[in-house]
């Protein structure tokens, strides 16, 4: 997951809205815990359906490209990269972060991505096209004086399998093994 200071980096004019309560900061907690190990599907539990032969609490980083809906699950993420065509020739790179708690997604101009490893908690990429290496969060080359253009960024979210499938019943479940 992305630390604080990460963000901060990336984003420092962030404003944090939260009320103090308790001598704590609401919203904070991650209250999720119990309910993370419970086997309770949903807000009363007892959702039930057929999941694709995946864990319908399995963490996912959903995404929508071209109308089409996509997920990976984040326990395939093992701060490598997972590159998937949409169909139309496009390329998916999916970038687990090293906890593979999130991820961030891009659609690249051309393949020819692989891992490099990490530096203070961020994924390193290497354009093997360039041999430049890549910020995995920002989609950026970290050489300031590059002129390659950032990697055009997708909008995701991470969620539980069944709660973006709900949604998204069409979604496709992009494996490692795709690649």
């Amino acid at each position: 997951m992305m630390t604080w200071a990460q963000w901060r980096d990336l984003h420092p004019g962030t404003l944090v809205l939260s009320k103090r309560m308790n001598g704590g900061l609401q919203g904070m907690s991650g209250g999720y815990g119990r309910y993370h190990a419970s086997p309770d599907i949903g807000v009363t539990g007892t959702l039930r359906r057929a999941w694709d032969g995946v864990d319908p609490k399995a963490r996912v980083v959903s995404f929508v490209v071209e109308g089409r809906a996509f997920s990976v699950l984040l326990d395939d993420l093992d701060s490598n990269l997972i590159l998937e065509s949409t169909g139309d020739g496009r390329r998916v790179l999916v970038v687990g972060s090293p906890d593979r708690t999130t991820a961030t997604m891009f659609l690249p101009e051309s393949g020819g991505w692989s891992y490099s490893g990490n530096e203070q908690g961020r994924t390193i990429l290497l354009n093997r096209e360039t041999g430049a290496e890549w910020d995995g969060y920002t989609g950026r080359p970290l050489d300031p004086s590059s002129t390659e253009r950032p990697l055009e960024a997708i909008a995701g979210t991470t969620s539980y399998w069944f709660a973006w499938k709900t949604f998204y019943p069409e979604t496709r479940l992009l494996r490692r093994s795709d690649d």
